[in-house]
């Protein structure tokens, strides 16, 4: 006989001491979640912010921005494709500020949803907090490209973002340009 168990999504909090906190599922939002991208913590508001996948198969899922505010999640944008379909995870998730930056594919607009409106270009997003807007930053160059093995179709993406001392941004993926 074999014994199965079916894994839930979660997310846990661990305190200086060493204590655990599980935090309330965000499948209240989508019963869909199945993958954490990235989270962060804002220094504008101190809330955690967490990029997940929603959706069954990777290729058509919808990359979504949710919110932890102590007590409940919050979603605060989504991307999709320009035509409003969802077509792949997101890449990337940064805190700087009272900004987030959302880093996805060249195929994918990021748009903000509940008390958060605009919409961003492909590829890169700022998510400004203190607004509740996402605003447009720049775009993706969509150029068609291959992996290093010369034959492996590569989507533009923004995998990783980091700030200096000054608040200079910098982004590293799999792109020829913004």
């Amino acid at each position: 006989s074999t014994t199965s168990a079916v894994l839930h999504y979660s997310m846990v909090g661990i305190d200086e001491n060493g204590n655990y906190n599980i935090l309330a599922s965000p499948l209240s939002i989508s019963p869909n979640i199945y993958r954490t991208r990235g989270m962060v913590i804002s220094p504008y508001d101190g809330n955690l912010y967490a990029l997940v996948d929603d959706g069954t198969v990777e290729s058509t899922c919808l990359a979504i921005v949710i919110r932890w505010d102590g007590v409940s999640w919050t979603k605060i944008a989504q991307a999709a494709s320009i035509g409003g379909i969802p077509n792949g995870p997101a890449a990337s998730i940064f805190a700087h500020k009272n900004y987030l930056y959302i880093g996805t594919t060249s195929s994918q607009r990021v748009t903000g949803q509940g008390s958060f409106s605009g919409i961003a270009g492909t590829g890169v997003a700022r998510i400004n907090l203190a607004t509740k807007v996402v605003e447009d930053i720049g775009t993706l160059d969509n150029t068609a490209r291959v992996q290093y093995d010369g034959t492996t179709p590569q989507s533009p993406v923004v995998r990783t973002w980091a700030a200096d001392s000054n608040g200079t941004i910098y982004v590293a993926g799999n792109f020829r340009g913004i």
